[in-house]
């Protein structure tokens, strides 16, 4: 069983905040801080004790989803580096592989929304996004919001999407970083 799994991890650049005010270019007057600032050691400790905690959750998480889905240990630890890295994950594979329950275990494990999209050929992007509806006793649109309003979405069979033209508009919102 011969299965892809095209990754794209998204990743905010850190940005470090070390400028003093004689570096700064501040002409203001310096203020002591109230709070003495942690030193160097004690910071590097909770630093470490932050990244113990996030690697055991990881580890925890990573071993439900190996209980729900037998071996795709590799698809695990993929969708796991997109999820932890703020990414969106392309599975790619033949029927039969657990995408599905892959994508419904992580939900329910991290215990967020998940909703599932069958495309076929006459999948309007509305039917993705939603559309606006009027109501009657307000006089006003409002958004009836479909499934792209959710933590984790699946969208399932892309390629029976009809017209090519449709896919980019559907697939929009994992371009734009949303």
């Amino acid at each position: 069983m011969d299965d892809k799994s095209n990754i794209k991890v998204s990743d905010a650049p850190e940005v470090a905040s070390d400028q003093t005010p004689e570096t700064s270019g501040s002409t203001g007057p310096f203020i002591e801080p109230a709070i003495e600032p942690a030193s160097p050691t004690s910071a590097a400790s909770t630093q470490l004790q932050q990244r113990q905690r996030a690697s055991q959750l990881a580890q925890a998480l990573r071993n439900e989803l190996q209980k729900a889905v037998i071996g795709q240990n590799a698809v695990i630890e993929d969708v796991l580096t997109a999820l932890i890295g703020g990414g969106h994950v392309l599975l790619e594979g033949v029927p039969g592989l657990g995408k599905t329950l892959l994508v419904r275990a992580l939900a329910s494990c991290i215990g967020c929304e998940f909703a599932r999209i069958q495309f076929t050929p006459d999948l309007m992007p509305s039917d993705v996004t939603g559309h606006a509806v009027y109501d009657m006793q307000t006089e006003q649109f409002k958004l009836r919001k479909g499934p792209l309003f959710t933590n984790l979405l699946l969208a399932d069979e892309i390629n029976r999407a009809h017209r090519p033209r449709r896919r980019p508009r559907c697939s929009k919102p994992c371009r734009s970083g949303k």
